[in-house]
């Protein structure tokens, strides 16, 4: 199986450093830019298949890749036209409290510690762990041919996680792996595409 995973492009809430998590912002100019530039890059990938987070910076991204909409002409493109499945599995994490707010201020927060996670009305990274596993276990490996091309378009510190479990990461691992320390001070560039042949 070949896998891209895609982060969105860009939103206003990126540009502004804000913790958009569950909330719907939709993608810029330098986004729209920056997804059109991606699907010239996969123009030659024919996709059996793509998976996004519903909310509305994936989908869009996920629409002009496909070639669900042209954002200049809003017409479909039959060319690189493929199914979408919107998964709600795929969604950003929750923020709580943080969420619409400055991203710096999640610098402060202990992401190992679970208390800190349910205090702040956040959700914690082993439960994205969990729904990473689900994803990839109940739906990526089980309904597609061993043979299919997929293309994953999320959220990027979800996408940490699918890379995770895609690598063969366990619950048991994570609280040891480089994704406690890195996942908030590493960025994850908007549109930033990964590829896995598995």
């Amino acid at each position: 199986m070949k896998i891209y995973t895609l982060r969105h492009g860009e939103t206003d809430a990126n540009k502004q450093g804000v913790s958009a998590g569950l909330l719907d912002t939709n993608l810029n100019t330098t986004g729209v830019k920056q997804a059109l530039k991606i699907k010239r890059q996969l123009k030659d990938v024919h996709f059996d298949c793509c998976y996004a987070s519903p909310l509305m910076r994936t989908s869009k991204t996920a629409q002009i890749i496909t070639g669900h909409l042209d954002p200049k002409t809003q017409h479909i493109d039959h060319q690189h036209l493929c199914y979408i499945q919107y998964d709600r599995r795929l969604v950003e994490r929750a923020f709580g409290v943080f969420e619409g707010k400055d991203s710096q201020k999640l610098h402060s927060i202990s992401w190992k510690d679970r208390f800190n996670s349910e205090r702040f009305n956040m959700e914690s990274i082993h439960s994205m762990y969990l729904r990473a596993e689900d994803f990839v276990k109940n739906e990526l490996f089980k309904n597609n041919d061993p043979d299919a091309t997929i293309l994953i378009v999320s959220h990027g510190d979800f996408l940490r996680l699918i890379d995770f479990v895609l690598r063969g990461g366990t619950a048991e691992q994570l609280f040891y792996s480089f994704l406690y320390d890195n996942i908030i001070e590493e960025p994850y560039p908007n549109c930033a595409l990964h590829y896995y042949e598995i």
